[in-house]
């Protein structure tokens, strides 16, 4: 008997707490592979401005994301970054807001872009700026949002009748780490009370805490502007803190272009196709860089056959409006007995794939010779574009 109790306890509760644990795996795997599949459609939904159905498909992501995290990790925060974007598009504020403040503790790579987009939907396009101004729309989202915020945008109304409450309540937010709920009381009260330098000391206080020194020196300027030049110790405090968030913007300034580049990352891309005109037809590529995808530039590299093989090498640049894109090329093209130097203005349609990783791109181009014995030409292109990352092919 005494051998059987052994045998259990060296054999059949490990066996039960490794079976325990494989159950919980499975479960979890199969927890993050329906999140995998629906967060797909509720970006869809989403981009597609179906909001009724992007609210009830985000809500049961969080939820299994809860369920994830009881099973021993984190929950997303970029899709609560999502969620909270879609409720204020749905003009739910309270609920816009109390999640993109979880997202923000949840520390969301995409916090920074959606809490931008939430502010200017609400009617604070200011502020939403100086969150935007420091990171680059998603992929999936990048040809969807401004159409959205332009279509669903409005202005919440904030209860701020009783001020001394109202500032009290923004300190005791800000102070919990709901910067932005507080941030948005603070900008009701500006409204309501524009002659009252209270609410904008506090705000530079939360600008400058959030890392926004440019926003914390506006602000507190505006504020000094209000606060009677009675010489008191305060209004000073206040003067020398101003001095200082100066002194520290010209010690760190950029330049546009350094704000540019970080607004504006430029990411690899590469373009493969053909194209056909009269008497021809073409092999193309086109290796450069792109911003958002919606500014392209690109080195171009192709093989002509017009009754004799020619080869051409070129630049040229592009932008797309949702799905339009337009733009302009030059090429040379070296033939055996010529060379032949043509620009080329050129526009089409550009349809996106899901994942935001690559394009279908239909275009027709003019093409002018800067040779006289040469009639201007027409083309049309079919081909396709991918779109790289610096971590490698977005997934």
């Amino acid at each position: 008997m005494k051998k059987l109790i052994l045998l259990f306890l060296v054999i059949g509760i490990p066996s039960c707490l490794y079976a325990q644990g494989l159950i919980a795996s499975l479960k979890s795997k199969k927890v993050e592979s329906a999140v995998s599949t629906s967060i797909v459609d509720a970006r869809k939904q989403l981009c597609q401005g179906n909001l009724n159905e992007a609210i009830v498909s985000y809500s049961k992501i969080i939820e299994a994301e809860k369920e994830s995290r009881n099973g021993g990790r984190a929950v997303n925060g970029d899709y609560v970054a999502e969620y909270a974007y879609v409720l204020a598009l749905s003009r739910l504020y309270d609920g816009a807001l109390i999640n993109i403040d979880l997202a923000r503790g949840l520390q969301a790579k995409t916090a920074d872009f959606f809490t931008g987009q939430i502010l200017k939907v609400i009617g604070y396009k200011e502020s939403g700026e100086g969150f935007e101004s420091k990171t680059t729309a998603p992929e999936w989202i990048s040809s969807a949002y401004l159409e959205l915020n332009e279509r669903y945008k409005s202005e919440a109304v904030m209860d701020v009748s009783d001020y001394s409450a109202s500032l009290q309540r923004a300190n005791t937010l800000s102070s919990s780490g709901q910067e932005i709920q507080a941030l948005v009381i603070l900008e009701s009260l500006g409204k309501q009370y524009p002659r009252y330098y209270l609410p904008l000391v506090c705000k530079s206080s939360m600008w400058e805490n959030m890392g926004n020194l440019s926003y914390a020196q506006k602000s507190l300027s505006q504020a000094l502007t209000l606060y009677p030049d009675d010489g008191t110790e305060k209004r000073q405090e206040y003067a020398n803190h101003l001095s200082k968030l100066e002194k520290q913007l010209y010690q760190t300034g950029e330049s546009w272009w350094e704000r540019f580049l970080r607004k504006h990352e430029p990411r690899p891309m590469l373009y493969v196709g053909g194209s056909a005109g009269k008497g021809f037809f073409s092999l193309n590529s086109r290796l450069g860089v792109y911003t958002n995808r919606r500014f392209t530039a690109s080195l171009n590299f192709g093989y002509t056959y017009s009754g004799a093989s020619s080869f051409n090498i070129g630049a040229s640049c592009y932008k797309t409006w949702g799905v339009f894109l337009a733009g302009i090329g030059f090429n040379e093209m070296f033939a055996n007995e010529s060379n032949v130097f043509t620009l080329s203005p050129m526009a089409g349609l550009s349809f996106l794939n899901k994942n935001g990783n690559s394009s279908y791109d239909i275009t027709v181009s003019v093409d002018f010779p800067f040779v006289e014995e040469m009639s201007v030409g027409y083309s049309i292109s079919f081909g396709r574009t991918f779109y790289f990352d610096f971590n490698g092919f977005k997934k």
